[in-house]
């Protein structure tokens, strides 16, 4: 009996391996769709579907982080939802960024809770760098809230002309930059996963 016992935990570790691997494969391709960009007149801004990848990258983590991810996900994608609705009903842009606000909001704590999944991750399982990483990526995440809605808001009260469209682009290449930072977080998680994984199996094949 004492022989067997470690078998279930062992096990449950490895199903939570996978579980982890397929929420970093998946959401981070949510990120692309957080860039501060917006359709001209229709005032949509992609960001519904990125809550909509997230949502289905958390639906398989069945823990109370992967619960919390949902809910927010949830919350993100009707904000982003109700914020074009709104518009298109009343053609309010104070309505519209208002609303816009707590959606990025939603973001920066789906982020930081996404990230800190990440550290638990590589902390149990001696992954310095990864780590290390993650805790930046909670903040770095935060430069890029500050500017998607503070750039936003400072151009448009700018209005249009050369300088708020070479500004406007400052904006979007330094999102994308960290956006870009916050994949590769996530594929180095999900790579670290994988090592693990591959790790245990030879370990069993042995």
């Amino acid at each position: 009996m004492t022989q067997t016992a470690p078998a279930p935990e062992k096990g449950e570790d490895e199903e939570r391996l996978h579980a982890l691997r397929r929420l970093f494969v998946t959401v981070l391709w949510a990120f692309p769709f957080f860039l501060p960009i917006c359709v001209p007149l229709l005032h949509v801004v992609p960001d519904a579907g990125g809550w909509a990848v997230a949502l289905l990258a958390a639906v398989g983590l069945r823990t109370a982080g992967g619960r919390a991810l949902r809910r927010i996900a949830v919350v993100g994608l009707l904000l982003s939802l109700g914020r074009t609705i709104v518009f298109r009903l009343t053609g309010s842009e104070t309505a519209f960024f208002a609303l816009h606000a707590p959606g990025l909001v939603a973001a920066a704590v789906f982020v930081w809770r996404l990230c800190g999944i990440v550290e638990s991750a590589a902390r149990d399982r001696d992954y310095g760098g990864v780590r290390r990483s993650a805790v930046q990526g909670r903040y770095l995440f935060l430069v890029h809230t500050a500017l998607a809605y503070g750039g936003t808001v400072a151009l448009r009260i700018a209005g249009g002309g050369l300088v708020g469209v070479v500004a406007a682009l400052g904006v979007v290449l330094v999102c994308a930059l960290i956006l870009s930072c916050m994949m590769a977080l996530l594929a180095a998680g999900a790579r670290m996963c994988r090592t693990e994984l591959r790790a245990a199996a030879d370990e069993e094949a042995g």
